[in-house]
């Protein structure tokens, strides 16, 4: 089976005709998406705090968030 990928669109929630659209790989097992911080710039949407993430190396990156519907 091969990958599979679906459009996605990114609204503002402030400002819903804001909106980003992308193509995503589908990940069953993931509990987040990430989308480059410019395309969410864009729209108007700034991180609203940070995270850190574990990455598959073991290594930790921090990175913002921001909510979008």
């Amino acid at each position: 089976m091969g990958a599979i990928y679906t459009n996605v669109i990114i609204r503002n929630p402030a400002d819903r005709n804001r909106r980003w659209e992308g193509r995503f790989l589908v990940d069953t097992g993931a509990m987040e998406s990430l989308v480059p911080a410019p395309c969410l710039e864009a729209i108007g949407l700034k991180p609203m705090r940070q995270r850190v993430y574990e990455l598959a190396d073991d290594s930790e990156i921090e990175m913002g968030i921001a909510p979008g519907v």
